[in-house]
């Protein structure tokens, strides 16, 4: 089996002080799992690399790791770096006028995860809308007011798909697909 490209995203990691995870850290822990050319991007938990099993398999060693070192369960969400390319490729926001208040979000979903959302979904306030649910992501537009702010709107993510989700900037997924 050849090696594929890969992004992996850890769900809570290095948010307000907390569930510390150093990214030098990371990348050695993936290249003993196995996986090579090894790149973090931030210090939220994205990570670039190429393996030659199954992505299943390699999440399970990975959160097992995680545990092991951090006795702590730390969600991992991988997608193909091929997905994510064809995710920035369709630019989902392209006909939303970004402003300063104005916030894009992918939220990466575990597999199986289903939502009985009507799309668009609108918060009661309007500054939160989920404009689509597809290939393992919600898309969402967060209108920042005293109202809602960016927490706000992952509880309701959270509500909706579960916890096991993790939620990234479009600026982040774009410059994932470069790395």
């Amino acid at each position: 089996m050849s090696k594929i490209k890969y992004v992996a995203f850890l769900r809570g990691i290095n948010v307000g002080g907390k569930s510390l995870v150093k990214m030098s850290d990371l990348k050695l822990l993936l290249e003993k799992l196995g996986a090579t050319d090894v790149k973090t991007l931030l210090n939220s938990g994205n990570v670039v690399f190429e393996v030659n099993e199954s992505p299943e398999d390699f999440k399970q060693k990975v959160e097992q790791t995680l545990y092991d070192k951090y006795s702590r369960k730390i969600d991992v969400l991988i997608r193909s770096f091929t997905d994510i390319e064809a995710l920035v490729n369709t630019n989902p926001f392209g006909k939303i006028k970004l402003t300063n208040d104005i916030r894009f979000y992918v939220t990466l979903l575990p597999d199986g995860v289903e939502s009985k959302l009507e799309l668009p979904y609108v918060s009661e306030d309007g500054s939160f809308t989920i404009i689509e649910i597809s290939n393992g992501a919600a898309i969402s537009v967060l209108t920042l007011s005293k109202m809602m702010g960016t927490t706000d709107a992952m509880k309701i993510l959270e509500r909706e798909f579960g916890k096991s989700i993790t939620t990234r900037n479009w600026n982040t997924i774009m410059r994932l697909s470069k790395v």
